[in-house]
């Protein structure tokens, strides 16, 4: 479970405004803020950035670089052939 709600009324900000920055329609916006949907790690790094909430957008890096290396040594318990694909991973974290 997150805090959202918590830290849009300690910064008094408003869904919309949130719903706006992320590029997400309200009813996606207020349903990460009810709990009834839970964001993805990429979508709760942004709303950590864009809420200037350093520590989360920390851990959530940090939570990222985990799950880059389990599936990193996923591919390499599984002889995986292709190393392309685990550089495309790296990419992609490297881009966010």
């Amino acid at each position: 479970m997150h805090r959202i709600k918590e830290v849009l009324e300690e910064k008094g900000i408003k869904q919309t405004w949130l719903a706006e920055k992320l590029g997400k329609s309200f009813c996606i916006v207020n349903s990460y803020v009810c709990n009834r949907r839970q964001p993805s790690l990429e979508v709760l790094f942004e709303i950590a950035q864009i809420l200037h909430i350093d520590k989360v957008a920390d851990d959530i890096k940090n939570k990222s670089k985990t799950i880059l290396a389990v599936n990193c040594k996923s591919f390499i318990d599984e002889d995986f052939d292709n190393f392309s694909a685990i550089f495309d991973l790296i990419d992609e974290i490297r881009l966010k």
